[in-house]
């Protein structure tokens, strides 16, 4: 039987729940046969392209086949899946964040990494046969090699890089961390290699073109790379609502515009866990999210329009 990992994490201080939660995701997933990979957190510190920081929980990239055994072999230790409102997104759905009430730190199960836009089965197989081992909690674990957790890191910027502030720790750390490949040509070169197989080169190409490498723009991008492009740049999750609303048919449009406008309790709760059970917070959660919603669609509508403009 699963051990009862609920006491050991109650009263931890973060930092040692993330190590230990990073050595007991290797656990579970090594115990039921699926290949998983811890992503950046201390790990990426430990191989030297962060600074050494707190996180705040584990990413764990999983074999896609494998997604749901290893969701399944969580919950047998008491790790369940926060609940999701089921909105709109630009990106498809890559993650599942898992929770545990002994625990003071969520473990996020990505099934691919966005940005990684190649066939998902395919990209893994690359990045797997990359894979190092680092410690964590005295627990050797598998991560990342440090060209593919460049990549990792540097994505994890880039789909946001569009409004994201230029004095931000976010932008900070990807600065930084392009300054440390710069000066290591074997592992830019190693980049480049990386995100040509996991079909990160147009994803990736700003951060390329930053490191000296000339990777001309695709003049005729997927739909996965269209809405890459889209995420990176729109400010609002109000585009991804008008997104949806464009290509719908007037029975689901009504229906999706009943969901923006009047989300229920729960939803509002998946999106905002801070609100409370009362009504009175509800209703308070749902005018906050009604007046971000005005005040973001004149953005989102210029978004979206520049978006189309460029197909």
């Amino acid at each position: 039987m699963p051990e009862n990992t609920e006491p050991a994490a109650a009263e931890l201080h973060l930092e040692d729940a993330v190590l230990l939660a990073t050595a007991l995701s290797h656990h579970i997933a090594h115990r039921a046969g699926i290949r998983a990979l811890i992503l950046k957190g201390p790990l990426a510190a430990a191989q030297g392209l962060r600074e050494q920081r707190q996180s705040q929980d584990v990413d764990v990239l999983v074999d896609p086949a494998r997604f749901d055994d290893l969701l399944a072999a969580f919950a047998q230790y008491g790790w369940i899946p926060r609940p999701t409102p089921g909105f709109p997104l630009m990106l498809e759905l890559h993650s599942r964040t898992l929770v545990h009430p002994g625990w003071n730190c969520d473990i996020d199960v990505h099934h691919y990494w966005p940005g990684f836009i190649g066939e998902a089965g395919t990209t893994f197989d690359h990045v797997w046969q990359r894979r190092q081992s680092l410690s964590a909690a005295g627990v050797e674990v598998d991560t990342t090699g440090r060209a593919d957790t460049v990549l990792v890191l540097a994505l994890h910027t880039l789909r946001e890089a569009g409004y994201a502030a230029a004095e931000s720790r976010k932008m900070r750390d990807y600065t930084a961390l392009l300054a440390r490949v710069r000066d290591d040509e074997a592992l830019a070169c190693a980049v480049l290699a990386c995100a040509h197989d996991t079909g990160a080169l147009q994803t990736a190409r700003p951060f390329l073109l930053s490191l000296g490498f000339d990777v001309p723009e695709d003049a005729h991008p997927s739909e996965a790379l269209r809405r890459w492009r889209l995420h990176a740049h729109a400010r609002h999750r109000m585009t991804a609502w008008l997104l949806e609303l464009r290509g719908a048919s007037f029975t689901h449009r009504v229906h999706v515009i009943r969901r923006a406008v009047f989300p229920t309790a729960d939803e509002l709760r998946a999106i905002d866990p801070a609100i409370g059970r009362g009504a009175r917070a509800v209703i308070a959660g749902w005018w906050r999210r009604l007046s971000r919603g005005v005040r973001s669609a004149p953005q989102a509508i210029h978004d979206l329009r520049a978006h189309y403009r460029s197909r």
